[in-house]
């Protein structure tokens, strides 16, 4: 069934209908957001955008971008409290007839302004699930922040269909109202920035000798936040166990994520154990993944990994899990591994055979970036999203239901 899932409520929107986008943090927005402000607007919609925290960096499309300086990634009451009141103040004023939220704390306050300003369109994006890797009271309050938004909304678009799954076993939506849009991806990948071409590749070799790693050396990567749930400390010790066997180098790249924060252990293997360079954020990344021969993503829960797409890009072979939505982003022995979630000797067997064989590396590498290039375009993968939001013209029907995708 590939014909477009069409909500009862996709016939209101047309040329002119005011959109409402908003995030938690500018932050993440400047990294995702663009092309579906400027592709949402070329359809000829009024678009406008909130996040939280502070004006640095410089927010993308800065004429259209409200603050919302109470809105933290955290649950603070008091703080989501006044961040709820300024969100029901921008709607009020801005009166969207369509609202298209992500991230957990804003599509939750800006769920609940939506439905008390009767949006008749509330698109609720989902991401990821946390409470996968929550335990206790924990787990339960934020399943029940999580159903909430999930009912406030018309919409639940899932990046990946393993997301979509899960929040139809944990009994957070109907069936009915989830989507998933292509093969998934929040935004897909600008393959131009990442494809390897002899001056990056020279920049990567540049950036080994830098780090004092020696050319024989086969160097395992990972970027993004640096915590629990990521897998980091199994990619540690994964990595710790295929050093003693092979001539390979570690480089992690990214900051220490206080919400899920790692052991003393593992911080100190990150500062100084023998072949592992910790790489502070950069924002811009791409010329990193050049300096790899390999990317790992050991993670316990996704909605769809980026970095994966970007590490393929680059025509890096990847070794991932079998975890929510990392398992939707690589194809088994085609461009990457898959190991169970959590198995520490799984992960450093899968290193340990890349490491081994040069020639697999490259196989897996080459199919891994054809597929980024055919499958997960960012402007094919956003422009998903667009036609759901605005409308699709005659030729781009191209979301699926969970049930046509199953």
């Amino acid at each position: 069934m590939d014909e477009r899932r069409i909500s009862k409520v996709d016939l209101i929107v047309k040329a002119g209908s005011r959109v409402l986008f908003g995030v938690s943090d500018v932050l993440s927005a400047n990294s995702f957001l663009k092309e579906f402000l400027v592709d949402t607007a070329a359809r000829g919609a009024e678009v406008r955008w909130f996040a939280g925290g502070t004006m640095a960096p410089v927010p993308v499309l800065a004429p259209s971008f409200v603050l919302i300086p109470e809105l933290k990634r955290t649950i603070a009451l008091r703080h989501d409290v006044a961040a709820l009141r300024q969100i029901l103040t921008l709607m009020r004023s801005e009166k969207p007839e369509v609202v298209h939220l992500s991230t957990p704390k804003a599509a939750l306050l800006g769920m609940i302004a939506a439905w008390v300003c009767r949006v008749p369109k509330r698109v609720y994006l989902v991401r990821g699930l946390r409470l996968e890797t929550a335990k206790g009271p924990s787990r339960l309050l934020l399943w029940c922040l999580e159903w909430l938004t999930c009912f406030l909304s018309t919409d639940i678009v899932c990046v990946s269909k393993s997301i979509a799954t899960v929040y139809e076993a944990h009994h957070l939506a109907p069936q009915r109202k989830l989507a998933v849009f292509g093969e998934g991806s929040s935004c897909g990948v600008i393959t131009a920035r990442f494809t390897p071409t002899p001056e990056r590749r020279a920049a990567g070799l540049s950036l080994r000798h830098e780090l004092g790693i020696d050319d024989d050396r086969v160097v395992v990567g990972y970027v993004g936040r640096i915590n629990t749930s990521k897998g980091v400390e199994d990619l540690l010790m994964a990595f710790a166990d295929v050093r003693q066997t092979h001539k390979v180098a570690l480089v992690v790249l990214g900051d220490l994520d206080p919400g899920e924060p790692l052991s003393a252990d593992a911080v100190s293997v990150l500062n100084g154990a023998d072949h592992v360079y910790w790489l502070p954020f950069a924002p811009d990344p791409a010329p990193i993944y050049h300096a790899f021969d390999i990317f790992v993503l050991a993670t316990y829960r996704e909605g769809f990994p980026n970095v994966v797409l970007e590490a393929g890009a680059a025509g890096l072979p990847v070794i991932t899990t079998d975890a929510t939505g990392a398992i939707d982003s690589v194809i088994p022995n085609v461009t990457g591994l898959r190991v169970p979630t959590g198995n520490v000797a799984a992960l450093a067997s899968a290193m340990a055979r890349l490491a081994d064989e040069p020639k697999t590396r490259q196989r897996l590498g080459t199919a891994a970036q054809k597929r980024c290039s055919e499958v997960f375009e960012r402007d094919t993968v956003v422009l998903r999203y667009v036609d759901h939001l605005v409308g699709a013209t005659p030729d781009r029907r191209t979301a699926h239901s969970l049930k046509g995708s199953k």
